[in-house]
Formats: structure tokens, sequence, C-alpha cells
């Protein structure tokens, strides 16, 4: 019997891939098997914050290029106490080109089995993980211009792309982010990507918006609303696009619900903000 870990904020089950992967998804990496779960071995745990680590796996192979789609997200799983397999997807965040090791940033949400699971590990246990599962294909250059919203952990699909397209060779899209988190203790992987801001800065711009700011916050404060699209994002046009990843009630508000109701996940219609300033279908995205 497999019991499917609780999603984190609950919107990552749009990243949910059965352990038989449809024979149309694309994607094989060296790294990773679609077919079969192979175990890999936790190497470095970094405490990026009170509930957040950055987990660094070997590959078999110190000289397999990780090779992954961008987008793309793997599964991973354990067997429980129970003997109940948990699986749960999560997006690798180191560049594609690099070889021997896969990074995953990981937040604990209470009753998130294999989050708690994860936390739980020493370096030298193992993860068993299969993949890769293509989402969306950003290559550098493709865009005249990506807008990204994201709310949480939703970072995580977001800084894959953002990595790998402003590390592409001779890159002309720019790309800009919008990040909504409660607090500023709560902003996943900002040293990472500040540090890419600055050094792309004038590909890649980024804004941070909080819910529930300190007194001495001066960025964005709130939640994501049209203003901040108009100012911030590229306007409805050609040869852009507009990806959103975040919990349930952000991406309805942004940008309406996926469609859950077949497998895999179909976008659904476009709603919220996004719809309100005729953005269209064809140029958003919902991870």
């Amino acid at each position: 019997m497999k019991a499917f870990a609780a999603a984190a904020a609950g919107f990552a089950s749009a990243y949910y891939y059965r352990s038989s992967a449809p024979a149309e998804m694309a994607g094989e990496s060296a790294a990773f098997s679609q077919k079969d779960f192979q175990a890999y071995k936790l190497v470095e745990v970094n405490q990026e914050s009170h509930n957040v680590k950055h987990f660094r796996f070997a590959l078999a192979d110190k000289n397999t290029v990780l090779n992954l789609p961008v987008a793309s997200c793997i599964t991973l799983k354990y067997t429980d106490k129970n003997g109940e397999d948990v699986m749960r997807p999560y997006t690798p965040t180191n560049l594609s080109t690099e070889k021997g090791f896969f990074d995953l940033i990981v937040k604990e949400y209470p009753n998130s089995k294999m989050g708690s699971h994860l936390f739980k590990l020493k370096v030298g246990d193992t993860i068993d993980a299969k993949g890769p599962w293509p989402t969306l294909a950003v290559a550098p250059s493709q865009f005249t211009s990506i807008g990204m919203i994201a709310g949480g952990t939703g970072i995580t699909p977001m800084y894959q792309i953002i990595h790998n397209v402003l590390s592409g060779k001779g890159n002309t899209t720019s790309i800009s982010l919008l990040f909504a988190n409660n607090t500023e203790e709560d902003i996943i992987m900002r040293k990472d990507l500040e540090a890419l801001q600055s050094k792309h800065s004038k590909q890649f711009s980024l804004h941070h918006v909080i819910s529930k700011p300190s007194a001495g916050w001066k960025g964005l404060t709130g939640h994501v609303n049209a203003d901040m699209i108009k100012a911030n994002l590229p306007a409805p046009g050609k040869n852009i696009k507009v990806l959103v990843s975040g919990p349930p009630p952000m991406m309805e508000a942004i940008c309406g619900k996926k469609d859950y109701s077949s497998y895999p996940p179909k976008q659904g219609e476009l709603g919220g903000v996004l719809k309100g300033l005729s953005y269209t279908s064809e140029q958003v995205y919902k991870f």
C-alpha cells in the first residue's frame, strides 16, 4: 500500500507523478531512472533556517552530469514503520550541467511525513528517488522576458529555471520575480537569489513581498496584487511568459486553480488577477 505524504503548503500536488510515469513523459537522465527507484547517499546537509535545510545527495557516479530538463522534478520515496511507501516530489535546485550530485531545499511542515523523514537523515544515509518528470520546457533566450510569482516553497521550480536560464551562454531572456512570504525569516534561498540578482543585475530583478513585515522592512508588503504585477512583471505581449507557483489560495487569487480531475493535471482555466490584467492562458503557466 502506498501513502502519499501531505504536500507542502498543499500545492505540491501539481508535481505528483505515479510510480509508473506516463509513456509520453520525455526527459530521461543518466542521473535517474523514470522506471525504478534508486538509492542516493546524503553527502552534505546545511541548516538554512529554523525549518529549512539544504540537502546534497551524491549520484552513483561522480562524473555523471545531472542533465535534468528545465523545469522538472523528481520523486523521493521511503518506507515508513508501517511498511507503507511515502512519496513526495521535489525540485533539484543546482545547475543541470553540474556533475555528481543534486541539491534539494526542503521546508519541514507540520504533519509532513517526507519532510520530517528528510530532516532526520544524517550524512551517509540514503533516500530513494526516480524521475525526472518534466513540467515546462524553458531554455536560455527562449523568451524575451519571464515574469514569476512564487509563494513559500513554490520558489524551488522558479529557482531551477532562474539558475539555469541565467547561466546559459549568451542568454538574452530577462527574468523578474515577485517572491511572497509571511515574514523575512521565511524567505527561502534568499542569499542564493540575491547573489544571482547581483551577478545578473541587468537580466534578473528580485522583489520580495512580505505579508507580516517587521518595523524596519523597506520592501513590498501585503499580498501580491495587480499593481505589483503591473509595476514589476512583463506586460501581456509576444514572447513573454508568466509562471506561478505557490499555495492553493495564492494560485486561485493570482491565476485560477489547476484542473486535477484527470492525470496528469491540466492547467485549468485562467482566472484571478492575471486574467483581469489581460494575460492569456498561453502566456501563463501554473506549477
